[in-house]
Parts: structure tokens; sequence; C-alpha cells
């Protein structure tokens, strides 16, 4: 009777047994919604960066690309990581022609970011402030850093052709 009750135990013990997964299959399986989060994060640096000095010398055509574009992105990847989250699935080619044009987006904003540096002051007479100068150039190199990151997500989501 006790050996009979010593394998019943054995094999619950055995079914308890949870394979493990390793942290590299954790990575292959959700690559694509940590790239859209380090999107997310730098779309908002920039952002952050970009406003105030932008603001600040009356460059209202350069804020309406640069700002809609930036803060456009946010929307779009926060609305794939909420969708994947909630189960759905989006196509590889819709997130991979998003990936498109955010790089060309973002490499447009960053070239803007860099003119806007070069535009006169809004009043001659006071020196330019250094602080925003370097926010300008801060964003742009943001913007330039996204826009690889963009080209990346673009180039993997293709070639894999996994869907969001």
């Amino acid at each position: 009777m006790m050996n009979v009750d010593y394998e019943c135990n054995q094999k619950e013990e055995e079914s308890k047994v949870v394979p493990k997964r390793s942290l590299k299959k954790f990575f292959l399986r959700n690559w694509q919604l940590g790239i859209k989060i380090v999107e997310i994060a730098i779309c908002s640096l920039c952002v952050s960066l970009s406003f105030e000095p932008l603001r600040s010398v009356n460059h209202l055509h350069y804020i309406n690309i640069i700002l809609t574009t930036f803060e456009e992105y946010i929307l779009i990847n926060v609305v794939l990581v909420v969708s994947r989250m909630l189960g759905e699935r989006t196509s590889y080619k819709t997130t991979t022609i998003f990936s498109i044009l955010g790089a060309a987006l973002h490499l447009v904003s960053a070239i803007l970011l860099i003119v806007a540096k070069d535009v006169p002051r809004a009043s001659p007479f006071l020196p330019p402030h250094h602080d925003m100068l370097i926010m300008l150039i801060t964003a742009a190199a943001f913007s330039i850093i996204n826009t690889v990151v963009f080209i990346v997500d673009a180039f993997f989501t293709f070639f894999t052709q996994q869907n969001f």
C-alpha cells in the first residue's frame, strides 16, 4: 500500500515540473514589443527637448511638422502596443509601412531641427540661448537615432514576416 502511494506522489511531482524558458527565447518572441517601447521613449524625448526651443523663437511652421511627427508616432506605437497586449495581431506589412514612414518623417524632422537652429532669432538684439540650441541639437540627434531604430524595425519585421 505504501509503495502505491509513493508512486502516485512521484507521478504528481513529475507532472508539476514546469519547463524553463530561456531569456533568449523570451527576447526572440518579444523583440518587436521592445523596439516599439524604445521608439515611444525616444519620441517622448524628442517632444520634450524640441517644444520649448521651437516655441521660444516662433518657428510655428516647423512646430507643426516636427511635433506632429513625434506625437503621432507616440500615438501609433502606443495603439500597436496596447492592441498587442489585448491579444490582437497587426499584420507585418502594416507595421513595416508605419516603420518606413516613421523613419522618413523622423529624418525630415531632424533636418528641420537642424535648420531651426540656424534661423535668425526672434530678436536680433538678444543673445542666443545656448541651452535652447543644445536642446535643438540633442532633439535632432535623438530624431536621427529614432530614424535608425525605425529602419531596423522595418528591416527585421519585413524579413522575419512576424505579425506584431
